[in-house]
């Protein structure tokens, strides 16, 4: 150990030196506990057999982000759509409810 980092940690960041240095893209370095990483490689994997091909760990840090941003987003117009109308009852609503179900009703019995 080296720094308190595993060779296998010490590599992935080598790795991505390496990829940074060779593609021109600044990369950072971050730090994750070794079941995180598990859990990112897992997601990986599960990525590279759905598409076929190599999915990297920033590609699956992204992956993540948008699925949480995806998911904040679909919370938030769930929340928009269910917040009560100021000035309307709930009763009046249901009365409506009933009202225009039983009229289809009778329009689909004729």
């Amino acid at each position: 150990m080296l720094c308190g980092l595993s060779v296998n940690t010490i590599i992935i960041i080598f790795t991505y030196s390496i990829e940074s240095i060779i593609c021109g893209v600044k990369m950072s370095t971050i730090y994750v506990s070794p079941e995180t990483k598990r859990e990112l490689i897992r997601i990986s994997g599960e990525l590279q057999k759905k598409y076929g091909t190599r999915v990297s760990l920033d590609e699956v840090i992204r992956f993540l982000i948008k699925c949480y941003r995806e998911r904040h987003r679909k919370k938030y117009l769930f929340e928009l759509f269910t917040k009560p109308v100021p000035e309307l009852s709930f009763d009046e609503c249901y009365e409506e409810l009933i009202k225009e179900r039983r009229s289809e009703l009778e329009r689909n019995t004729e």
